[in-house]
């Protein structure tokens, strides 16, 4: 890896963060092939780094949720992730090299795509590896001198993605089911089209209870209206037999109709109303009220939650100076004003395949610590292990931090 930026920093330390590598079960669906070559490369290359101090895996190590409908149903989660380090055996290897060699510590932090990776199983597959959980699904990391620093992947904030154990437990009874609807969302991408429903009519927005129901509904609206299935809207092609679940669902079955009057669905029922306790449970610090977070479903989740890094840490906490997530795929450094004090937002990207839009891949975050100061820089690791910098942004105009 080339160290020139880095050349007139030599005492510095570096913390290194990579987020959303997607390794899968099975090649024929899994979003990162390709790119495993190229992130053992990298890996290699940080574990022959010796001011390398720390590399945080930020979520979506591995995926569960890309796998089409008709994928052979399981029902032991903990043996699917074996089976998926199994199939990326490589990577697996170079990231307990780095553990075992014993300079540098590896921190996981759960992601979306594998909220169901349990704490034992990681232990497992990566023996040493430190765990920074918080509520079941997600987790905070706080590091630097003064805990300056704050990483997560940032899927608690989005509505469609945060771990949801609120609003199916008609279903899943006592036990603790966090899947949300993104990873049926995902699952059933590979099959139908909204067809037999009529489109809903906009209600009244004095009625915020319905009018948000009818946000919700818009976001799968456009959902499936992307992704046509072709087994039919009410065809239960989905079997789901993890996490509580024991049964076949249909597009139908998460998709807000209207029923009796009230805009509703069978699974995720009058979401809208859960959509407060689901936060409160995962830990969020400034509630995003519904309204506003189900119009970025629809429009920019990507700005909703870059925008978190500032709504949940640099206005309401003094001490937070740099905030990393991952989630989005988009990699970038956004630089923020707060009182003459800079604040830095930076995204971790990903190492899919192929990205969606102008978005980059191979991409990681270098925060190099220097005495009482750190310097943040986002890159791409090309293929030939070269590294190129993405250009740093600023932040549009915002309040007084």
């Amino acid at each position: 890896m080339s160290k020139q930026y880095f050349e007139n920093l030599p005492e510095c330390k570096k913390t290194i963060i990579i987020s959303d590598t997607h390794l899968g079960i099975d090649d024929r669906f899994s979003w990162t092939v390709k790119n495993r070559p190229r992130l053992v490369s990298f890996l290699d290359n940080v574990a022959s780094m010796p001011d390398v101090k720390e590399l945080v895996l930020n979520g979506d190590l591995f995926d569960e949720w890309i796998l089409p409908a008709d994928y052979p149903a399981y029902t032991d989660s903990d043996e699917f992730y074996r089976k998926a380090a199994r199939n990326n055996q490589i990577v697996v290897d170079a990231v307990n090299h780095i553990i075992q060699a014993g300079k540098t510590k590896v921190t996981y932090i759960p992601g979306n795509h594998d909220m169901l990776f349990s704490p034992d199983i990681a232990d497992e597959i990566f023996p040493g590896i430190y765990q920074a959980r918080d509520a079941r699904g997600a987790g905070r990391y706080k590091i630097g001198c003064q805990n300056e620093i704050l990483i997560e992947h940032g899927h608690r904030y989005d509505m469609i993605n945060a771990p949801n154990q609120v609003s199916n437990k008609f279903i899943t009874g006592s036990y603790p089911s966090i899947l949300p609807q993104g990873y049926i969302l995902a699952r059933m991408a590979v099959t139908s089209a909204a067809e037999g429903y009529s489109i809903l009519q906009e209600p009244d927005r004095c009625n915020k209870d319905q009018y948000n129901a009818y946000l919700y509904y818009k976001d799968w609206a456009v959902a499936f209206g992307l992704l046509p299935l072709n087994d039919g809207f009410n065809s239960k092609i989905l079997p789901i037999t993890i996490d509580g679940y024991n049964g076949y669902y249909s597009a139908a079955d998460i998709t807000p109709t209207l029923k009796n009057g009230e805009i509703t669905a069978y699974l995720y029922p009058n979401f809208q109303r859960d959509w407060a306790e689901i936060q409160q449970i995962n830990e969020v610090c400034v509630p995003i009220p519904f309204c506003k977070e189900a119009k970025a479903e629809v429009n920019d989740i990507v700005s909703l939650v870059d925008d978190q890094a500032y709504n949940q840490y640099f206005q309401t906490n003094k001490t937070i100076d740099i905030v990393v997530f991952g989630h989005t795929h988009d990699a970038k450094k956004v630089l923020y004003e707060c009182k003459g004090k800079a604040k830095i937002y930076a995204n971790s990207g990903t190492w899919i395949d192929v990205n969606a839009d102008s978005y980059t891949t191979a991409n990681f975050v270098m925060i190099s610590h220097c005495g009482s100061n750190n310097y943040v820089d986002v890159f791409v690791y090309e293929q030939d292990g070269s590294i190129t910098k993405i250009k740093t942004e600023k932040a549009a105009q915002v309040p007084m931090c």
